[in-house]
């Protein structure tokens, strides 16, 4: 099912609560990965303790990445 499909089921679920719906991938940022992860419900899990193996993984990708969002912040501070 498409992005689409699974946004429209779920609104219609979970009327009238607004829904959300992010599909992850490798090329997710780290700053979104890990607001998903911190912010966001577990719908569906594969296999049992993916998510919060998940949790863990972006918090370290975020971690990771720091280097790279203060050198991006000060390029833009000037």
């Amino acid at each position: 099912m498409e992005q689409g499909g699974w946004q429209a089921r779920l609104e219609a679920l979970f009327a009238p609560k607004p829904v959300d719906l992010l599909l992850l991938h490798d090329a997710l940022s780290p700053l979104t990965r890990l607001a998903v992860f911190c912010d966001g419900k577990c719908l569906y899990e594969a296999e049992p303790g993916l998510f919060s193996a998940e949790q863990d993984r972006a918090f370290f990708l975020y971690a990771d990445s720091e280097k790279f969002r203060r050198a991006s912040w000060e390029m833009l501070r000037g």
